[in-house]
């Protein structure tokens, strides 16, 4: 968790209160008492410096979610639900860059409105954000990183995975790289930089 790149107060700025993780590694052994006696940790069990890279080098998982419905939208409202009934404001969601892009063609092409998913945004109808913190990440990069791993490939359970009108356009965002290798770059950027003097106006 002190560890200078990668840590939680790294990368978060600070620890969260009351965490609900059983174990945490420092870096420095040294300030243990400081933790404890600084922070929510003091009913944590400790490793220091254990060069531990994998979730299985520490411990089996004992503690998962299993969330019911057979689609996307339902296996969603799922989630959020369990995250209102259990405290949380914040579900971050596994989104990267292909997705947001590929939702940017969607929506243009199908909905006439130049918008995609957010990197963060406040639900309607729960107390809660949705963020997505792999919005910048290349598709790509996930599988290699997974592959190196030996993460197990997961199935979609969505009846309409392969029949929607989100394949066709992933398809033909590939094609638009297959065109021009940096069309991804030159599509993200044209949501920064929107030239509303070239385009037409709404009526009056």
């Amino acid at each position: 968790i002190d560890r200078e790149s990668n840590g939680i107060i790294a990368v978060l700025g600070m620890l969260p209160d009351y965490p609900r993780f059983r174990f945490a590694e420092l870096y420095d052994g040294a300030r243990k008492e400081e933790f404890i006696n600084s922070t929510y940790l003091n009913k944590k069990s400790f490793l220091v410096s254990s060069d531990a890279h994998y979730l299985w080098d520490i411990k089996e998982k004992t503690d998962y979610l299993t969330l019911g419905g057979e689609t996307c939208d339902e296996r969603r409202k799922a989630l959020f639900e369990y995250a209102q009934n259990n405290g949380f404001n914040k579900v971050a969601l596994g989104h990267h860059q292909d997705d947001i892009l590929t939702t940017l063609l969607m929506n243009m092409t199908f909905e006439g409105a130049f918008s995609t998913m957010p990197p963060i945004i406040r639900m309607e109808h729960y107390p809660i954000s949705i963020i997505r913190p792999m919005c910048l990440v290349h598709e790509a990069d996930i599988k290699a990183v997974a592959k190196e791993l030996n993460f197990m490939e997961q199935t979609s359970k969505c009846p309409f995975e392969n029949e929607s009108k989100r394949k066709t356009m992933e398809d033909m965002f590939h094609t638009l790289e297959e065109i021009n290798p940096e069309a991804r770059y030159s599509l993200w950027n044209s949501m920064e930089n929107i030239r509303t003097d070239n385009l037409p106006h709404p009526k009056d």
